[in-house]
Formats: C-alpha cells, sequence, structure tokens
C-alpha cells in the first residue's frame, strides 16, 4: 500500500488503499493465461455484448508489443455501458434473465469479509463495500481519477460517477450514499 485516507461523516468513516498498480497488472496476466483471450476480448464476449453497450470501449496498452492492456486504469467507455454494468451487478449478475456472473462469485468477490480497520468499509478483489443503514451492503468500484460504479442494492440504485480527478468534494462515498438513499425514498 502507498498510502492512506481517512475521510470521516456520521455513520460512515471512508478509508481509502492506493494500491501498488502491479495487482491489477498480475490479475490480467492470470486471466489471459486462464482463458487463452486478452482481458478485452473476455470482457467483449462475457459482459459487453451481453448487456448491449451501446459504444465500443477502448483499453489502453501497457505495451504496444505484447498488446498487453493497462489492467490498473485505461479501461474507456460510455457512462451508459458502465451503469448497464452497474445494473447488472444489481441485480445479482442477472442481465435481461441470463446470468453473466454468478451469485456465489458475486457474494466472493463484492461484498469484503471484513472491515479494513475501525472506518467500517471493506476492501476485496477491486470492490470496496460497506453495511449501510438498512442491514445490508453497499459496494463500489473506484476509479484511479475520481470516476465511481457505485451500487445499492437496498436501495434499488446505481449510481456512476465520471471525471478527471476527485474534484473538491471531500467524500464522494458520503455524496454517493446520501444520493442512494435519496434515489431509494423515491417512490413511482
Amino acid at each position: 500500500m502507498t498510502h492512506e485516507r481517512f475521510i470521516h461523516y456520521p455513520k460512515i468513516s471512508v478509508m481509502f488503499i492506493k494500491c501498488h498498480n502491479y495487482h491489477p497488472l498480475l490479475l490480467g496476466m492470470i486471466l489471459e493465461r486462464s482463458t487463452g483471450m486478452s482481458v478485452s476480448e473476455y470482457l467483449r464476449t462475457k459482459i459487453w455484448e451481453k448487456v448491449g453497450a451501446q459504444s465500443d470501449a477502448s483499453w489502453s496498452l501497457d505495451s504496444e508489443k505484447s498488446g498487453f492492456e493497462k489492467m490498473e486504469s485505461g479501461l474507456n467507455f460510455r457512462s451508459i455501458d458502465f451503469a448497464k454494468i452497474g445494473s447488472m451487478l444489481l441485480h445479482r449478475g442477472k442481465w435481461n434473465g441470463q446470468t453473466l456472473v454468478s451469485e456465489e462469485w458475486l457474494d466472493r468477490s463484492i461484498i469484503a469479509s471484513e472491515p479494513m480497520n475501525a472506518s467500517g468499509i471493506g476492501y476485496q478483489y477491486m470492490w470496496y463495500s460497506f453495511a449501510n443503514e438498512k442491514g445490508g451492503y453497499d459496494y463500489f468500484a473506484h476509479g484511479n481519477h475520481g470516476q465511481y460504479l457505485y451500487i445499492s442494492p437496498e436501495n434499488n440504485t446505481v449510481i456512476v460517477r465520471t471525471g478527471m480527478e476527485e474534484g473538491t468534494i471531500d467524500t464522494w462515498i458520503v455524496a454517493l450514499y446520501q444520493m442512494a438513499v435519496y434515489a431509494g425514498s423515491l417512490k413511482n
């Protein structure tokens, strides 16, 4: 770990861990070698096409020579397609009745088995999670430049935050959590 940053808010304390970039690179290498496909090809065939992504994505390369995609950053796509992936996760790995990701894998990978520390935020398999006030878990992915894919199952909400940096807000997680709670309170 390179450094930690704590953010405190009533009932939510956020701690971000900045991991070394070689962790996701190693995962990409393992995925390529175990499937015989590039990571982008695997994503395209297993998820992207099946959720009906509206636009092609691009993936920055770590090496032009090898064609290896940058796993720590560099995946670029439109917000609507990001939201579709979030919706698939919100619906327990299903998209239009078809299972794209098993519920067992989601249970093992998205919700951390225990918090990292007193902050209450857990980190596991590139996902952050925390117990919410309704007794369930909210979880999110956090990009290198302030991008978020935030999923709140109890509030039936997916939030996508794009950007080139965190901006001036101190606590995106608190803001996203509050938005999810508000969205969950709305009734049609």
